[in-house]
């Protein structure tokens, strides 16, 4: 391992062009806990590639995770050792995880310690000589949830690091902070007739994903839900997300918060995104799956010149102390190669601890591309389809490896994975802009948050989640909203649709059957689950939406 520390610190060090290497060291866990969540996964995403109907992934009813004791699976003959379920494995692994402040105050500690060793701190205070008074921007950063170090040192003393064998044996991987751009995205001269003309006070992706009928059923448009959203900021004074705003932060290329900024957008995307998860009612257009949801907006990418990876694991570090329910990620890198290395997959996880679901993009890169954190082995990844039901084509995704790993045990190596998990609309969306605007956008940014919205009805429609620990709760919750797709494509998982279109009345349906009555949920399984005979009767009297889309 120290050998393959040393060629990635002389990779960083080639690819530096000012005498200054801004890097991240990704430390070891000591969480056993880590060991046994990934392997449980590992078992669920084996068995998922031979479903080829989603709802063989509904989870096992909660009278059953709540009996359903710890332990290792062994053989291949286990009942549960053959089951596609998250939530299935995950009760079955041993985990005991700490709660938050004590995982967050060992992480600090642990990582302070790492910044004053021998190894680093004459580093640092070189680093402090030269810059002066520009060393806030290269300052070292503690990144708790990746339980990483972000730091600068010179070309030299990063290379000395290549004699510490003590500090290179104390690290997972090594990687350089680098920039991450503002995701690429499409802005139609004009929009189809058909969603201008037939949808014109409620945005088709809304309609085609349940929501409105999902409001009429079950009363409930997210409220009391928070949505935590890592993107360009946004402009909290819309007409459309004026009040929905509750929590804001704003962090630089170092990973450092800045102590005074104010909700705004840097361009336009963020605000999108916000609007497509809470945005509408006020103006009398309904642009959000979830309109009565808590947007808590993290700037992490500047509209001009993207941001760092620091950047991101500093808001996703920010966005797990505020305890919110989901973390929408509309964001990402290009990885063109099969074999996933990713700074983003411990932050994922301990967002995952505490029953956080992470809705990240799939990419727009095409087929065979994806993104990062989207490909993340934690990440509910996202592609996008059009009006049709047709995949975009910049719709990324494909089948990624795990080749090897600390944590991961050799007989579930190399593992192989695909992704995206599910699609949503992704092509011309109607949502919320800058200056009390509204735009159409194309884009897996724009699908995410379809998603991110449906996770956000299906908590507020089900109080029953909150009585699981946090991985059973978040395990179920990526269950259930899978299990409830509406299958495209290749039946079962494939590369372009995941398992399906989400559809956030299915999932409610299915999540409300099977929290309330475990009986009627086991006959589930066999069948795929439908809105209540009232559904659509109900959609119709909704005041200002009209009547219900026959073809939703």
């Amino acid at each position: 391992m120290p050998q393959k520390m040393v060629e990635k610190i002389e990779e960083i060090a080639e690819g530096s062009d000012d005498g200054l290497c801004d890097v991240i060291f990704h430390l070891k866990s000591q969480d056993l806990t880590l060991t046994h969540v990934v392997n449980a996964g590992g078992v669920a995403f084996r068995n998922r590639s031979l479903v080829t109907s989603a709802t063989e992934l509904l989870p096992p009813s909660l009278e059953v995770l709540r009996e359903r004791q710890p332990r290792t699976i062994r053989r291949k003959t286990d009942r549960d050792a053959e089951e596609p379920s998250f939530a299935s494995t995950i009760a079955r692994a041993p985990i005991s995880a700490s709660p938050l402040e004590e995982t967050i105050a060992r992480n600090y500690d642990r990582l302070a310690t790492a910044i004053a060793s021998a190894a680093l701190r004459p580093s640092v205070e070189r680093v402090k000589d030269r810059t002066k008074d520009r060393f806030r921007q290269y300052r070292p950063a503690v990144l708790w949830s990746s339980e990483s170090l972000r730091v600068a040192l010179r070309r030299d003393d990063l290379l000395d690091l290549r004699q510490r064998t003590d500090f290179l044996a104390s690290l997972n991987d090594v990687y350089p902070n680098q920039q991450v751009g503002v995701p690429r995205y499409f802005s139609p001269a004009r929009s189809s007739a058909k969603v201008q003309g037939e949808l014109s006070r409620v945005a088709w992706g809304v309609e085609r994903v349940g929501a409105p009928a999902a409001w009429g059923a079950f009363g409930h448009r997210g409220a009391g839900v928070r949505v935590a959203v890592l993107d360009t900021g946004v402009d909290a004074s819309h007409p459309d997300l004026k009040g929905k705003i509750k929590g804001w932060a704003e962090f630089d290329g170092s990973g450092a918060q800045l102590p005074r900024s104010r909700p705004h957008d840097t361009d336009r995307h963020g605000t999108h995104v916000c609007g497509t998860i809470a945005g509408g009612g006020h103006s009398g257009q309904f642009v959000g799956v979830a309109p009565e949801a808590e947007i808590y907006a993290g700037l992490v990418l500047n509209g001009r010149k993207g941001g760092t990876v620091a950047q991101i694991l500093a808001g996703l570090d920010w966005a797990i102390e505020q305890r919110v329910h989901v973390i929408n990620l509309s964001l990402g890198g290009r990885t063109l190669e099969r074999v996933v290395r990713s700074p983003f997959h411990r932050s994922l996880f301990h967002a995952a601890s505490i029953g956080i679901s992470v809705v990240a993009a799939a990419g727009n890169d095409g087929s065979q591309t994806s993104g990062t954190p989207g490909n993340d082995f934690f990440a509910l990844a996202v592609g996008a389809v059009d009006v049709k039901d047709r995949c975009a084509g910049f719709s990324g995704g494909g089948t990624h490896l795990i080749t090897e790993s600390e944590h991961i045990g050799p007989k579930l190596l190399p593992l192989a994975y695909s992704k995206p998990d599910l699609c949503a609309p992704g092509v011309d969306i109607r949502s919320t802009v800058p200056k009390e605007a509204w735009g159409f956008l194309s884009g897996t940014s724009m699908a995410t948050p379809h998603v991110a919205g449906a996770v956000a009805l299906l908590r507020s429609a089900c109080q029953g989640f909150s009585d699981l620990p946090g991985f059973r709760q978040s395990s179920v919750i990526q269950d259930i909203i899978l299990a409830t797709t509406f299958d495209l494509g290749e039946r079962g998982l494939d590369h372009r649709f995941g398992f399906g279109r989400v559809d956030a009345l299915r999932a409610i349906d299915a999540a409300s059957g099977w929290v309330t009555d475990t009986s009627e949920y086991r006959d589930r399984r066999n069948r795929s689950p439908v809105a209540p005979p009232s559904a659509r009767g109900r959609l119709g009297r909704l005041p200002g939406i009209g009547p219900a889309d026959p073809g939703a």
